[in-house]
């Protein structure tokens, strides 16, 4: 459902025959999939950052009150646009089967590291110090996926078809093509 979320724009204005002018800032977006990893590594499918930023990847599991669990891994710093295949190295190794959630920040207080909360270094990061999540409204910009250590079988857990997620992930691809090359 999330997936829908972050590409919603792109869908509609297709479906309306809008194309933005090649000046128009570009939103925020990731797509995050289902994959099975070494444990160290994961990879972020593809992220649009209009001002650059990082990809944290928070456990769902320790969220308390409604707000994203504590980072659990995150990128390197990137510059603003799209990038595909976007490396997050974990701060501990995955070694069973786990949802995530990987979401987009920007570098809003400039010292060109992640600072959003306790993210394993035993100490929080205060409100003036922390990194701003990219938003809709009141919602992060984020995805979920279900990660998995090689050797671990996989089982079906009902969520969004892979046929609607390339034919979104298409879609944002040719949008992002059509405001670059227009």
């Amino acid at each position: 459902m999330r997936r829908v979320l972050v590409v919603a724009a792109v869908g509609l204005a297709l479906g309306a025959g809008v194309v933005p002018a090649a000046s128009a800032q570009p939103h925020p977006a990731i797509v995050f999939d289902d994959q099975r990893t070494s444990g160290e590594v994961l990879l972020v499918d593809a992220v649009q950052l209009p001002d650059g930023g990082f990809v944290a990847v928070h456990d769902p599991s320790l969220a308390e009150g409604g707000a994203l669990g504590p980072v659990v891994g995150a990128s390197n710093l990137l510059g603003p646009g799209f990038h595909q295949d976007v490396p997050v190295t974990m701060g501990t190794p995955i070694s069973e089967p786990q949802p995530l959630i990987a979401a987009l920040y920007q570098d809003t207080n400039g010292n060109q590291a992640l600072d959003v909360g306790d993210h394993g270094h035993g100490h929080e990061h205060d409100a003036e110090t922390r990194d701003a999540a990219y938003s809709a409204g009141e919602k992060t910009i984020g995805d979920d996926a279900e990660v998995r250590p090689y050797g671990e079988s996989a089982t079906t857990t009902g969520s969004v078809s892979p046929l609607l997620v390339g034919a979104l992930t298409s879609l944002a691809s040719l949008m992002l093509w059509a405001v670059r090359y227009r």
